[in-house]
């Protein structure tokens, strides 16, 4: 724990193996999630020290608070499963088996009822009901138009999506922003041309955000200049 303003370390506190993210409480509690030790820990910043851990499942590594603070998400992406547990005690409320392997981001809805949860492979993003403790509805992430500018990008290279590592919902609840790859795995024909990837070939890896409308559940392409991508506001 460090000193915002000077980058003071304060204190030093042991968690488990690997720790992979964190996420802060209202009340200054922080969450953290140990990849290796499987676990997850609440620690108070301001005296030092770990005030509890939890079994997290296997390879824990996505987490989001709740609105309400009340709920902590954890995704493991071994054991495949989406795990609720109480903030103030780390009790697990439920947990979530997932269809497709290897879940990574999971970000809550403001209103505190739904979550959405991304996979390091494949396209597909769940909606999670909270109250059914269910997948309801799974989003789609683009295979073509990578919604950045540039020619030697290749917006109509067909690519598979990937890594979809990060989620963020904006606080008016209308807008999810995934961040994610789009890999060409070379079933597309190459062209020829001038810059770009070799001679000419459009590129193979392209890192970019897709924005799906959380009303229509549709994806959306935003505004692109020649610095990258602008977002939409964030409503």
């Amino acid at each position: 724990i460090a000193e915002a303003g000077t980058g003071v370390v304060l204190h030093r506190i042991g968690v488990g193996r690997r720790p992979e993210r964190l996420v802060v409480a209202p009340n200054g509690t922080v969450f953290v999630i140990s990849r290796g030790s499987r676990s997850v820990s609440a620690i108070d910043p301001v005296r030092g020290v770990e005030l509890r851990s939890a079994d997290a499942g296997v390879e824990p590594f996505g987490i989001a608070l709740s609105p309400d603070a009340a709920t902590l998400l954890v995704t493991a992406s071994a054991s495949q499963e989406l795990l609720a547990f109480d903030a103030a005690t780390l009790s697990v409320r439920f947990r979530i088996a997932l269809a497709d392997a290897l879940p990574g981001a999971v970000a809550f809805h403001p209103d505190g009822k739904r979550a959405f949860v991304t996979h390091l492979q494949g396209s597909h993003i769940d909606v999670v009901d909270l109250d059914r403790q269910k997948i309801t509805s799974q989003l789609e992430l683009p295979k073509r138009g990578t919604g950045l500018s540039g020619g030697s990008i290749g917006f109509d290279v067909e690519r598979f999506p990937d890594h979809a590592m990060s989620a963020v919902v904006s606080p008016g609840g209308t807008r999810l922003y995934v961040a994610h790859v789009m890999v060409n795995t070379g079933a597309s024909q190459a062209g020829f041309g001038s810059g770009g990837y070799g001679l000419g070939a459009p590129l193979p890896i392209v890192a970019t955000v897709a924005t799906f409308d959380l009303a229509s559940g549709k994806l959306l392409r935003s505004p692109v200049s020649a610095q990258g991508v602008q977002l939409d506001s964030l409503r």
